[in-house]
């Protein structure tokens, strides 16, 4: 489904922040990476919680959450289009960036999907979360996140990576404590070994 809004100013012409969004923003004690979710709160579930996981205290990370009764995906702004100012200062000051989305099933309810321009963090992730119990996918799949303007690869370095979640996916870690932590340890796991001197 095609976009309502082509970018933030758009959306800001309909939504207010508040009251149809929220915007928050929090610096790690180790900034080098930004775990960024656009589509957070109501637009895709669990995005949120999820982001925070990986996060934890020790990294920075940014949310963009839906907050409507209904119809959050109308808040939905394509990642390479996405361009709240929070977030692009936020990206501005981080090494690497790690997008967190939730997608739909599209014939795979398994797999986390993983995108973007840094390859070997994108190997990194695959690899970490398979020994983990998880499956992911770098090839083949629909969410590739090339675009050099994807939020995930926005960061100093310019390449960065994102991981798409099916809806069974998370619900399974939605209602498993154990399970969302070993899915956020494996994804931090790769975060460590990808950043300088991690």
């Amino acid at each position: 489904m095609a976009d309502k809004y082509r970018n933030f100013k758009h959306l800001c012409e309909d939504m207010r922040e508040g009251k149809d969004f929220s915007v928050s923003v929090s610096e790690g004690s180790d900034p080098r990476l930004l775990v960024i979710a656009p589509h957070a709160g109501k637009i895709e579930p669990m995005t949120s919680e999820l982001s925070h996981a990986v996060a934890g205290e020790n990294y920075s990370l940014y949310l963009f959450e839906g907050k409507r009764p209904n119809k959050n995906k109308e808040l939905h702004i394509t990642s390479h289009h996405f361009d709240e100012p929070r977030a692009l200062k936020a990206l501005e000051q981080c090494d690497l960036a790690l997008g967190i989305h939730g997608r739909q099933t599209r014939g795979d309810e398994k797999s986390a999907w993983i995108g973007g321009l840094d390859e070997p963090f994108m190997k990194l992730l695959a690899a970490e979360l398979d020994a983990a119990g998880f499956e992911a996918k770098i090839d083949g799949h629909a969410f590739p996140a090339k675009e050099p303007q994807n939020v995930c690869n926005r960061g100093k370095s310019k390449k960065g990576a994102q991981i798409e979640l099916p809806p069974k996916m998370r619900d399974q870690l939605k209602g498993d404590p154990e399970l969302m932590e070993r899915f956020a340890s494996a994804v931090r796991n790769a975060v460590q070994k990808r950043l300088p001197d991690g």
